[in-house]
């Protein structure tokens, strides 16, 4: 959005010129498309903001479209995705969690409630102590508002309780949350960089972002020696793609995950079970 708005200013004298300025600013905003092959979630975003201030979208204008499919043809379309941290990577990253006491305990919380509630990234951050419901049987964490929830009607994610402990994102919260005693306000809450007088790895009272989130991720991984392009998303991603890898029902994917689209969710299925039933094995197996 924001190279988009950059595009915008500085052709808004030229599109009253003619419709080769309209060609080359729209060639410029598809453009930047392309490099992140087409990902149509920029054009939603550019509607809406033309919606919200009573203009006309430009994404439904024939040259718009015209260069789309344009640079689609030329670049393609398919999206880049980051490494699904499964189960079995994520075992491996824990260990790459380091730092202070509070700090691990923060980092595990982090990283096992995200792969259990299959969180976004800014689901984590968001989330609030009265966003937590404990009992005998494990978490209830309710988000308030989500990507496929953006009127706040909020849902509830259950997160059982495990038998493997290192593993168990309940009692990873439940040790985070009594080593600070934060009993309001953000759950997650960032630590102090090492500048100035400030010493490194105080709590501070500023809520993570998402963007803590990725970098933490990227983090652990790196230092767990766990090889793949790693992102936020590698969390969500992780825990579908262990669950397909499992067998486990799609309406049971989608109820912890809240994917509103089935046909997203199986894309996810799809890559995670592109090896199995393999034709070639088939083929194979019977000679």
């Amino acid at each position: 959005m924001g190279r988009f708005r950059a595009l915008l200013r500085s052709a808004q004298p030229e599109f009253a010129a003619g419709r080769s300025a309209d060609r080359r600013a729209l060639y410029g905003v598809a453009r930047s498309n392309a490099e992140d092959r087409i990902n149509s979630s920029r054009s939603v975003s550019i509607s809406q903001l033309h919606q919200e201030r009573g203009l006309k979208s430009p994404t439904t204008h024939k040259l718009v479209r015209e260069v789309l499919a344009g640079i689609a043809n030329t670049h393609g379309t398919a999206p880049r995705k980051k490494t699904a941290l499964t189960l079995e990577l994520l075992r491996l990253s824990l260990f790459g969690i380091g730092g202070s006491e509070l700090k691990v305990a923060r980092d595990r919380a982090i990283l096992l409630l995200g792969f259990a509630g299959a969180f976004r990234r800014f689901e984590l951050a968001a989330l609030d102590v009265g966003d937590l419901a404990f009992d005998k049987r494990g978490l209830t964490v309710t988000l308030r508002r989500s990507k496929t929830d953006q009127s706040g009607a909020g849902r509830d994610v259950a997160i059982p309780t495990l038998t493997t402990e290192w593993l168990c994102p309940v009692r990873a919260m439940r040790a985070w949350l009594d080593l600070t005693a934060i009993a309001d306000g953000p759950v997650f809450i960032s630590f102090a960089l090492p500048r100035g007088r400030e010493r490194a790895g105080t709590l501070q009272e500023r809520r993570i972002d998402g963007h803590d989130v990725a970098r933490l991720v990227q983090a652990v991984t790196k230092r767990g020696h766990v090889s793949g392009d790693f992102a936020a998303h590698s969390l969500r991603a992780g825990f579908v793609t262990s669950a397909a890898q499992k067998k486990i029902a799609e309406v049971d994917i989608q109820r912890v995950t809240g994917h509103r689209s089935i046909v997203t969710l199986r894309g996810y299925v799809r890559r995670a079970t592109l090896f199995e039933d393999a034709p070639l094995l088939a083929m194979t197996d019977r000679e």
